[in-house]
């Protein structure tokens, strides 16, 4: 998953990535899970670049007034 502000692309992960936002605080992560039956399994976080993010993503951060090109 890639996520941006606790936001991800896909809705299907919108309560994860509030969760994962709340709790570690990265601003921009990939994110990789195991997705069981169950639960949500995290495996690695780690920073996203910047330089890979969408044109939507980038959306999301000037949506919340952050981003300077």
């Amino acid at each position: 998953l890639r996520l941006v502000l606790g936001k991800c692309l896909k809705p299907e992960y919108g309560e994860l990535a509030q969760q994962i936002w709340a709790a570690f605080r990265v601003p921009i992560a990939r994110v990789k899970v195991i997705v069981t039956e169950t639960q949500y399994l995290l495996s690695a976080i780690e920073p996203l670049p910047k330089e890979e993010l969408t044109q939507n993503e980038k959306g999301i951060i000037k949506e919340a007034g952050l981003w300077r090109s």
